[in-house]
């Protein structure tokens, strides 16, 4: 993820008061998922995960 401007071929799409902006082509695959920040001893920064359960890794 980035701060930039929206390129042609990104759709937008409002949560809370943060716009996002992502290709059109991997919106399938963000149903039921969570954008979340964290800060541990793996790093910081935002990860995308299952809204519930836990990921593969």
């Amino acid at each position: 993820m980035a701060l930039d401007e929206p390129k042609e071929n990104e759709k937008g799409t409002k949560v809370g008061n943060i716009e996002l902006f992502m290709e059109e082509s991997i919106e399938p695959f963000t149903e039921n998922q969570m954008i979340d920040y964290v800060d541990n001893w793996s790093g910081k920064g935002f990860v995308v995960a299952p809204e519930q359960g836990s990921s593969c890794c």
